[in-house]
C-alpha cells in the first residue's frame, strides 16, 4: 500500500501543467507497481513484471496498478488472443453487423454504419474494445480496418438505392489516420466497388481528435481531398464545443 500511496502521489507530480515554451502541457502516466520478493525473484522479473502491472495501470481509474498473479494470466489471454485474431482474419471469421441510420422526420433509411464483431470460439462473442485494443498493438489494425471497409462498400452496393449505392459510416482509429498510405487504400477501394467517395463516412472519435488534432490532420486533409465525409462521432463529452 505504502508503494502505491508514493506512485499516486508521483503520478500527480509529473502531471503539470508545465510551461514548455509558452504552451501549458499536462502529461498523463501510468504506473505499475510489483514487491520484492513476493513477485519477483531478480530485476529482470521485476521490470517484466511492473511492464505487465503499468499495462494494466492505463485502464485503472488512478493509473496505478500493483501486481497480482491474476495479471499474468490476463496477459496469457491478450498473447492467445493475437494469435486468435490472425486466424480468423484469415479464415474470414470475423463479423460486420450494420446499425442502420435514419432521418427522424420521417423515419427513411438513409445510410448505416459498419461494426466489426468477433464471436470468438472458446470466449464467445469479445467487445470490440477488446480485440481492436489487441489488434492495434500487434499490427493487425490495418487489416482489420481494410477488411471492415471492403464489408460496408460491398454491402453500399448491394443495397443501392434509386439515389445511387447506400450511404456507409465506418470507424477509424488515431493509428489508422496516421498511416500515411491509408487514403490511396481508401481511394482504391471506393474505385475498386464502384462507389462515390460522397457515399462514404469516416468516424473519428472527439476525444482522438481532440488528442491528437494535430497530428491527425495531415491524413484528415488527404481523406477530404478524395471526397470523402468526415465525421466527429461521441460528441459533446465534455472535450469541445459546438
Amino acid at each position: 500500500e505504502a508503494a502505491a500511496d508514493t506512485a499516486r502521489r508521483l503520478r500527480s507530480e509529473v502531471q503539470g501543467p508545465f510551461e514548455f515554451g509558452g504552451v501549458a502541457v499536462e502529461v498523463s502516466a501510468a504506473v505499475g507497481v510489483v514487491t520484492h520478493p513476493d513477485f519477483a525473484t531478480d530485476a529482470d522479473e521485476l521490470l517484466q513484471r511492473a511492464d505487465t502491472a503499468t499495462r494494466q495501470a492505463k485502464q485503472a481509474v488512478d493509473g496505478v496498478q500493483t501486481y497480482h498473479s491474476g495479471l499474468e494470466s490476463e496477459s496469457l489471454r491478450r498473447i492467445g488472443l493475437a494469435s486468435d485474431l490472425r486466424r480468423a482474419l484469415d479464415r474470414g471469421e470475423l463479423e460486420v453487423h450494420f446499425q442502420p441510420k435514419v432521418a427522424l422526420e420521417s423515419g427513411a433509411l438513409v445510410g448505416a454504419e459498419a461494426l466489426v464483431r468477433w464471436p470468438h470460439p472458446t470466449y464467445g462473442p469479445l467487445s470490440p474494445e477488446e480485440f481492436i485494443a489487441i489488434a492495434g498493438s500487434t499490427g493487425q489494425l490495418g487489416r482489420l480496418t481494410e477488411m471492415v471497409l471492403a464489408e460496408a462498400l460491398r454491402h453500399s452496393v448491394e443495397w443501392a438505392r434509386e439515389d445511387g449505392p447506400l450511404r456507409m459510416a465506418v470507424n477509424l482509429s488515431p493509428r489508422t489516420l496516421a498511416d500515411a498510405a491509408f487514403p490511396e487504400r481508401v481511394a482504391e477501394l471506393l474505385a475498386g466497388h464502384g462507389v462515390p467517395p460522397d457515399r462514404l463516412t469516416f468516424e473519428i472519435t472527439e476525444d482522438d481528435m481532440v488528442t491528437d488534432g494535430s497530428r491527425l490532420a495531415p491524413g484528415l486533409d488527404r481523406l477530404h481531398e478524395t471526397g470523402v465525409r468526415l465525421s466527429v462521432d461521441d460528441f459533446g463529452t465534455g472535450y469541445s464545443s459546438l
